[in-house]
């Protein structure tokens, strides 16, 4: 289609004219009528065409997931596709099974512990990503019994207590790794909200152990940075997080204060590459060749405008351990000073 068609191809009664349209019978409404439909439905419809090479017609619906589907999709996103329930009771087992039935998640039942070891050690390719365990299986097996399955599978795998809401005595099995309580009776909606509720608790107990882990607080640090407020924003970003540090103007100053310090007065080194008198990658080199035990092992870290490949291997090269583009990325240098600074060096 001609770029001039194209303006008016979703009007109303418009047909491109050419030797094929005009042999066949029309009213020009059939566009029109789909660029109406597919707004009706809160999409848009675009096209692009170029003449004796062809069309492209392209349509964007926001579609609901069938109730069906996103029933299905949270235990996928979960990533369980099979649970082992344990309960002492035929019937509470075949009615977990049943209300799980449309979940697309395989429902295992045991009446026993015991059984559940045996299926555990049996199928050990096709292993559960969750325990249902009935609290009537500890009060009539013991706590050693359902202890033994929580070793059996991995702590990832969480274990839910089947339990009344005035159960006695549960303290003690709650102190295993990744266990938690599910009220009775068994309703696949609260079995939901639960898997969720211990995820965001996982999630929220990993991210607060990162952050503990890539943590700056108490290090100090020696900075070469000859522009004034670069190196007042490095301080700021420093201090937020618990470190400090001490500036320097070029390499030589760089070179000079460390060789006057005493071994282990640093944590690390962040070294801006350009700069007066001695740059970067020279002050790296004399820190490297002295006569001291740290001067080869104190992390040196890169830290410059040029983000290009060659300037990172010019940085490696002179002794530097890592090479960071400016703006520093705080989270980064966490990171990288994590993986290189021994906090425990001065103990």
């Amino acid at each position: 289609m001609t770029p001039e068609y194209l303006e008016v191809l979703f009007d109303a009664f418009t047909r491109a004219e050419n030797s094929t349209t005009n042999k066949v019978q029309g009213t020009g409404l059939g566009m029109a009528i789909t660029k109406n439909i597919v707004e009706l439905m809160g999409g848009t419809i675009d096209v692009s065409s170029e003449v004796n090479k062809g069309t492209m017609f392209r349509v964007e619906l926001e579609l609901r997931i069938p109730e069906g589907h996103a029933y299905r999709k949270f235990w996928e996103d979960s990533g369980i596709s099979r649970i082992l329930a344990v309960d002492g009771e035929q019937a509470v087992c075949e009615n977990i099974r049943m209300l799980m039935r449309d979940s697309g998640v395989v429902t295992d039942i045991v009446l026993t512990a015991e059984q559940a070891v045996g299926m555990l050690q049996r199928e050990t390719e096709a292993r559960c990503q969750l325990l249902l365990v009935d609290w009537n299986i500890v009060e009539t097996e013991g706590l050693s019994a359902v202890k033994k399955l929580r070793e059996m599978l991995p702590e990832t795998v969480p274990l839910l207590f089947l339990a009344d809401y005035d159960a006695k005595g549960m303290d003690e099995a709650l102190l295993m790794q990744g266990t938690g309580v599910l009220a009775k009776p068994f309703f696949v909606t609260a079995f939901q909200e639960k898997i969720l509720e211990m995820r965001k608790s996982q999630g929220a107990a990993d991210t607060a152990q990162t952050a503990a882990i890539n943590s700056l607080e108490g290090l100090h640090f020696l900075a070469a940075e000859d522009n004034e407020i670069n190196a007042e924003i490095l301080r700021e970003i420093l201090s937020i997080e618990g470190a400090d540090c001490e500036i320097v103007e070029n390499g030589q100053l760089a070179a000079e204060r460390f060789g006057q310090a005493a071994e282990g007065e640093f944590d690390a080194i962040l070294m801006d590459v350009q700069m007066p008198v001695m740059n970067g990658y020279d002050a790296t080199r004399a820190i490297r060749s002295m006569a001291r035990a740290d001067a080869g092992t104190i992390p040196i870290i890169a830290m410059t405008a040029n983000a290009f490949a060659e300037d990172e291997k010019e940085a490696l090269d002179a002794g530097m351990d890592v090479h960071l583009a400016k703006p520093i990325d705080v989270e980064l240098l966490k990171k990288v000073v994590t993986q290189y600074v021994s906090k425990g060096c001065k103990e």
